[in-house]
């Protein structure tokens, strides 16, 4: 893609982020938090499959946005279930060490996606590898618990 079409993918992506994490916030105080990551990481999973499927750039933007919102808006709501779900005691020691392991995927995504784009050559590719982590979050969501 040319860099006005990565500017502009960039944009709407950040602005699912923020939209998908304040609706998903609100959402979550009505129900709990830990449905809006099984609905965030699936969310995540199908738009970032729907992004490897289509060359429309309308549907591109809509799926970039629905990445946006579950991508950033269903960390924001881990988040929330954690500190929800520890005491308050052990609140910030089980926030500090959810947050630790955090950046070890944000010290990894850059070469798993540098290798994604690298073995499938593609954008759209690319887009599908990263579905597999997201795929993976609505597994370990599942289980985790309510409270």
């Amino acid at each position: 893609f040319a860099a006005q079409s990565s500017i502009a993918f960039l944009s709407i992506y950040s602005l699912g982020c923020v939209i998908g994490t304040v609706v998903i916030a609100f959402i979550a105080q009505a129900s709990a938090p830990k449905y809006m990551v099984i609905l965030g990481f699936s969310i995540a999973t199908l738009s970032l499959l729907a992004v490897s499927m289509t060359q429309n750039h309308l549907l591109l933007f809509a799926a970039i946005f629905c990445a946006g919102v579950g991508g950033m808006g269903t960390q924001n709501m881990i988040n929330d279930h954690i500190a929800q779900y520890y005491p308050p005691e052990v609140r910030a020691t089980g926030l500090g060490w959810a947050l630790a392991a955090g950046r070890v995927g944000a010290i990894a995504g850059p070469t798993y996606g540098a290798v994604a784009a690298t073995i499938g050559g593609s954008p759209g590719a690319a887009a599908m590898w990263f579905a597999i982590p997201a795929a993976l979050g609505v597994l370990v969501a599942i289980v985790m618990p309510l409270r």
